[in-house]
């Protein structure tokens, strides 16, 4: 059923990222453009370590060079003028990249602490660090946690949401405690949700919405567990694919209502027009390759279709989730081809050159959705082999050594889809302010 009253109009205002990719959102479009692709390595660097997990195989990972992660306290000190002490310096990272959210959207650091502001993030958190639990696991009594401090990172109260936003909210004094969300891979369109919603709802006039999954030997352990991970790069849409390939990036964007943007004589961005989310399919309960159904997935795109006011012929660009898992490809390609055949807009998805980012890529996603609505084009993506499907669908490939030019055309709605491994699927229309 049709909305018969519109939301309040919510806009995305502001963006900023850092990745091994990309250090921020203008890098992230000039490396997208120039064709670029995200160095990976080995994630396991010690070979006893490799041969403990009993993996067959060591997967590729594009993680944060541990400089960058180190260098982050003294760069935010630098730009706030300060010289507060992180606990851990990825909450620099964090704060580095707030920032940068916010002076893209020409805020401070003060109008974070204000009372109508929310921080919203989707991450899982801090996760076990099991290499180090498999190590110590024979040391954990008193007297060697007061010889070794380095357990005490083993212990319950180091896994503890807050042990994360806490050290956050203390140093842009929220008025608020940090909302964290997580819905796996959909975690960054579901904290936007519950960000629109709570705007729509008038609790607040403004929300930051910040994404990121380190990559820990819990996430491989897992998800090889699951059979998805690549033994080379994955290639989302591909026959060839064998899996996802991992990366490490933190990503935020900075929502608001348009009222609130008009008043400060913001810049807006582009304008959320609807977003949805539904348990799809049971995930990993009942679907240990993680099949996402066909069935499922067009339902999530007709409901925001529908909620938007909108048919298939309205939306211009269509930013797909495209993970490199052929099955879930595959079914996500085949609801496109039955909503969308018809008028066949153009489709990108950059997962091979940045890397896949877990919860962070679908804000990713919207900080290049910004790019699209700026500059009223579509970057093309590279991907080395074939696009499965590709006579059905309009996919923005290039495979040369030069990218080819971008999609010039009047994009006035762009479809973003997200699906998660829980079973989670997020799909929003944006749309040209």
């Amino acid at each position: 059923m049709r909305s018969e009253t519109r939301p309040p109009e919510i806009i995305v205002s502001g963006t900023g990222c850092t990745s091994q990719y990309a250090r921020s959102s203008t890098e992230l479009v000039e490396n997208i453009a120039a064709g670029r692709v995200v160095q990976y390595r080995p994630a396991i660097q010690d070979d006893r370590v490799l041969a403990a997990t009993g993996l067959k195989f060591n997967p590729l990972h594009a993680g944060l060079p541990k400089q960058t992660i180190a260098d982050a306290p003294g760069e935010v000190a630098r730009r706030t003028k300060t010289k507060r002490k992180f606990a851990d310096p990825r909450t620099a990272l964090r704060a580095q990249v707030t920032l940068d959210v916010l002076a893209d959207a020409g805020l401070t650091r003060e109008d974070l602490s204000r009372p109508d502001f929310g921080v919203f993030w989707g991450t899982p958190g801090n996760q076990p660090a099991i290499q180090d639990y498999l190590a110590y696991a024979h040391a954990n009594d008193g007297l060697d946690l007061w010889f070794t401090p380095s357990i005490r990172n083993l212990h319950c109260r180091s896994f503890r949401q807050d042990t994360l936003t806490a050290d956050y909210a203390d140093f842009f004094n929220l008025a608020a405690p940090v909302c964290t969300l997580f819905s796996a891979c959909s975690s960054s369109l579901s904290s936007l949700l519950l960000a629109v919603r709570k705007i729509s709802q008038g609790k607040i006039e403004r929300a930051l919405v910040l994404c990121f999954q380190e990559v820990t030997l819990f996430d491989i352990l897992f998800l090889a567990g699951l059979n998805i991970l690549s033994r080379k790069v994955g290639l989302p849409f591909c026959s060839s694919t064998d899996g996802i390939s991992l990366g490490f990036g933190i990503g935020g964007v900075l929502v608001e209502s348009a009222t609130a943007c008009e008043r400060r004589s913001g810049r807006p961005l582009f304008r959320v027009r609807h977003i949805t989310g539904s348990r799809g399919f049971s995930g990993s309960v009942t679907s240990p390759g993680m099949s996402v159904p066909f069935r499922a997935i067009s339902q999530g795109i007709e409901a925001v279709l529908e909620e938007s006011e909108l048919t298939g012929a309205d939306i211009d660009c269509i930013f797909p989730h495209g993970n490199g898992i052929r099955a879930n490809d595959q079914a996500e390609a085949m609801a496109l081809h039955k909503l969308f055949a018809e008028k066949s807009p153009p489709i990108a998805n950059y997962t091979y050159q940045t890397g896949y980012l877990l919860s962070a890529s679908g804000v990713f996603d919207l900080i290049l959705a910004a790019d699209v609505f700026q500059k009223n084009r579509v970057l093309p993506f590279y991907s080395p082999e074939p696009i499965e499907g590709d006579g059905k669908l309009k996919f923005l490939r290039h495979a040369g050594a030069s990218p080819v030019p971008a999609f010039d055309a009047s994009i006035q709605r762009l479809l973003k889809t997200c699906i998660g491994i829980d079973g989670s699927i997020v799909n929003c229309v944006l749309e040209r302010v």
